[in-house]
């Protein structure tokens, strides 16, 4: 339509994905990098999204640091989640004589949910067309996941 009414400049014209440059697929999964090292639940994700991009030809090297990010911005969320869990959704600080004087959220849920936020944000890059491309893991697979994402 728009080359029918001379408007055809390059700045009102939808991005192509036509290329000459294109991300080389890695061949191989990669180790996780030494920021997951210490972290044994953000190395299991890290392994889990690499297998299911490498899969389906999609892991390259530019997608790496979003994965990484992925992988602590997810195990952040469940370490925070655990967190929140012990101390309760709300503080409530009590004076002397054991009255509750004010309600405040508890800063673990707070930074929990930001972390859920940054975890979603990245998973929707990672896999735009959302949870349908990501294979179903099988029992074996589950428990694992559950032993790590539970510690």
């Amino acid at each position: 339509m728009k080359q029918l009414h001379g408007t055809t400049r390059p700045d009102r014209m939808p991005a192509t994905t036509t290329s000459n440059s294109t991300a080389r697929l890695l061949a191989h999964i990669p180790p996780p990098p030494a920021t997951l090292a210490s972290d044994e639940r953000a190395a299991y994700v890290w392994l889990i999204v690499c297998e299911e991009l490498h899969e389906s030809g999609r892991l390259t090297r530019l997608v790496l640091p979003l994965i990484e990010s992925y992988c602590l911005e997810m195990s952040n969320y469940f370490r925070l989640h655990q967190q929140a869990e012990v101390a309760g959704p709300v503080l409530e600080p009590r004076d002397d004589g054991g009255q509750i004087y004010k309600s405040i959220p508890n800063g673990y849920t707070v930074l929990k949910d930001r972390a859920y936020i940054k975890w979603q944000s990245a998973f929707k890059v990672l896999f735009p067309e959302g949870m349908a491309a990501v294979a179903v893991p099988v029992a074996d697979e589950i428990d694992e996941f559950e032993r790590l994402m539970n510690s």
